[in-house]
């Protein structure tokens, strides 16, 4: 389980870009700026920041105007759903889509150097944790995607699998306790239980409906690492929390108070239909 972070926020750091008027012209004129290009330029992109380096050294620059613009679209996102009442399952799912939306635009501003790749599926053992509506948006998915015989394969893998699933209960009896709930993480991870939802070449099936836990691990460090507990990988915004938090808020409020979460697969035991 990766075990750092890179702190968007935080590293942050602007690469030089203004010219001033009595600099050297960057045509290579030899003539000052003021005497030569200046005022003759397309307007220049805003200066780029260096979100983080990766392990073979390359930088992944980003444009922060856009980054915090598609950050407070997400967080507008997440206060207004706050304030709504009950939801339908229809418009819950829809928004629920919103929120994965919003949550890749903000995304994609720093993965131009990340490491993870189709295939590359060490983190799809991890104890997932998801709300139902998540499991829901899923369930939909695969009645209309996948055939009765690839439904029916995935539900064997799960069954097979399901005494090896952490109950949320047994993880919330020990939420006084960090480290033993890490323990636990570590200990399920170390078995390696493959996803059932992954092809025999390793790539997620249910990718466009994958649960945000999935989807906001981002990993830039050697892949490698990743096996030996040493990876590396981003923390946008400090949003995740407050995503999450609202996916469960939302759920509540399509499926009642009394809906909690269950590791992704157990969702499933009970098979795919409604």
């Amino acid at each position: 389980m990766p075990c750092e972070e890179v702190d968007i926020v935080g590293a942050m750091s602007t690469l030089p870009g203004k010219i001033e008027r009595n600099d050297p012209c960057p045509c290579g004129s030899g003539k000052k700026y003021k005497k030569c290009c200046m005022g003759k330029e397309q307007p220049a992109p805003a200066a780029a920041s260096v979100a983080y380096t990766n392990y073979r050294g390359e930088e992944a620059r980003f444009d922060p105007t856009a980054a915090d613009r598609d950050a407070e679209k997400l967080k507008t996102l997440l206060d207004n759903l706050h304030y709504k009442r009950e939801v339908g399952l229809k418009k819950g799912i829809q928004s629920l889509q919103e929120i994965y939306d919003h949550f890749s635009a903000l995304q994609s501003h720093f993965t131009s150097r990340a490491s993870c790749q189709k295939g590359c599926s060490y983190c799809c053992g991890l104890h997932i944790t998801t709300s139902r509506l998540e499991a829901e948006f899923a369930r939909l998915y695969m009645q209309s995607v996948f055939d009765p015989a690839a439904r029916e394969s995935i539900l064997g893998r799960i069954r097979n699998n399901r005494e090896h699933y952490l109950s949320q209960e047994e993880l919330e009896s020990l939420q006084h306790d960090p480290a033993a709930v890490d323990q636990k993480l570590d200990a399920y991870l170390a078995k390696q239980i493959t996803c059932p939802f992954l092809s025999g070449e390793g790539a997620c099936t249910i990718y466009p409906v994958r649960p945000f836990n999935c989807r906001s691990l981002v990993v830039v460090s050697h892949p490698d690492d990743c096996r030996a507990h040493r990876g590396t990988h981003l923390k946008l915004y400090n949003i995740n929390d407050y995503v999450l938090a609202s996916i469960a808020n939302l759920s509540r409020k399509v499926f009642g108070e009394n809906e909690g979460e269950r590791h992704f697969p157990a969702w499933f035991v009970g098979g795919f239909e409604s």
